[in-house]
């Protein structure tokens, strides 16, 4: 057995997310999970990540692969940002299914590998099926908290309220990560995203920005 357990989570946001990268045609895919040690227990320290996409849940053909060191690790839950070392190009989403491989430390790769959601297709289209899909940016702004909030509003307003997936913060607040932890106030028009500190309790001050996707009728 390996020293590591895995579970994908997002605290009921949705499991991935993309934000624009630098260049065009190059994505990156915000991700977060739950990390359990081999007893069931929630993790926490720095742990040494690869992720691989794959385009079947049990075939050998790599599409992309990226290894993160030291990801911070707290209660069990990380977050990363696939493709800030190797990005991502668009193409890789425009046919069939695709998978992601999470292998930590020393371990031998978990399984079953996790169906990356159809809003990464968002990546080559601004409809997924009979769904439109808005992608946008927000900044979280705290002032000497370990707790934020952050306001996003869609471009054009939706007939119902949509599916909202996140990325992490494009960097941290000073010395101080930050983590999604509830959407409220959702409506047509947008919602609002609470954030707590990692590691929790931590205050900080300044201003980061995120990435957002909406997909609804």
């Amino acid at each position: 057995m390996g020293k590591y357990l895995y579970i994908a989570f997002l605290f009921g946001i949705a499991l991935s997310a993309l934000t624009a990268g630098a260049t065009e045609g190059n994505k990156t895919i915000g991700y977060q999970g739950k990390l359990l040690n081999a007893s069931g227990e929630p993790v926490s320290g720095t742990v040494n990540i690869v992720f691989t996409i794959y385009g079947t849940a049990a075939g050998s053909t790599v599409l992309w692969t990226e290894t993160q060191n030291g990801v911070t690790v707290e209660n069990g839950i990380f977050s990363a940002q696939l493709g800030k070392l190797n990005p991502i190009e668009s193409s890789l989403f425009k046919s069939a299914e695709r998978y992601l491989g999470v292998k930590v430390g020393a371990d031998a790769e978990m399984v079953p590998r996790v169906q990356l959601s159809s809003v990464a297709y968002a990546m080559n289209a601004q409809r997924i099926g009979d769904k439109r899909v808005q992608i946008g940016t927000a900044s979280l702004t705290v002032s000497n908290a370990a707790f934020g909030t952050a306001s996003i509003t869609y471009p054009e307003a939706f007939a119902q309220n949509p599916a909202i997936t996140l990325s992490g913060l494009n960097g941290k607040i000073g010395t101080t990560s930050f983590v999604a932890t509830e959407i409220t106030g959702q409506t047509v028009n947008g919602c609002t995203i609470t954030f707590r500190s990692l590691p929790a309790g931590t205050n900080a001050t300044g201003s980061a920005g995120f990435s957002w996707i909406a997909v609804g009728e």
